[in-house]
């Protein structure tokens, strides 16, 4: 009986997560208003730390304040909620997770990064990792089952930054951590 109910679960949260890629690639335009992203990001990354320490994970954060953005304050959360969930999943057993918010470099933009270390069996290389963002993509399908992911989380969070005239790129430096940078 518990096994079915976590697969009735799993599958209630993928169904969930379809219909909100749907629905973003549906909507003509979103009604945008003014947003402290640099709130956002601190209240969503404070309710995670609790789940990573459970973890052995230590999470890290270092945001710069008064950062504000024309967007929706929702999807600005469920941004921020899907990179650490997938940080959190992801990261190597006792690893690291480190969020980062500062101004981008040119045009009164924001930088969010979300960066944690990978184990070995991650499938990462170094390189360029934007397949990542492609709908159901998983880097090693041998161990999935133990992080519960769906391959389409990140679809969502790439759909929601584009909603926004943003990028966002994925990247490892040594195939032993991965960087999700978005600019928005």
């Amino acid at each position: 009986t518990q096994s079915i109910r976590n697969q009735v679960s799993r599958l209630r949260h993928l169904t969930e997560q379809m219909v909100t890629l749907s629905r973003l690639e549906e909507e003509e335009k979103p009604v945008l208003e003014k947003c402290d992203l640099s709130d956002i990001v601190a209240e969503i990354t404070e309710n995670f730390e609790p789940l990573a320490m459970s973890k052995g994970k230590q999470l890290t954060k270092e945001i710069t304040e008064g950062l504000t953005c024309m967007a929706e304050k929702e999807k600005l959360g469920q941004l921020v909620s899907l990179l650490l969930d997938n940080a959190l999943k992801y990261a190597s057993e006792k690893g690291e997770i480190r969020v980062t918010l500062t101004p981008a470099k040119k045009g009164g933009r924001s930088c969010l990064t979300v960066w944690n270390t990978v184990g070995e069996e991650s499938g990462i290389q170094a390189g360029s990792q934007d397949v990542l963002f492609e709908r159901f993509y998983r880097t090693d399908s041998s161990r999935n089952s133990g992080t519960g992911g769906s391959g389409i989380g990140l679809s969502v969070v790439k759909a929601i930054v584009e909603r926004y005239g943003g990028k966002i790129t994925a990247k490892s430096e040594d195939g032993k951590s991965i960087a999700f940078q978005v600019v928005i």
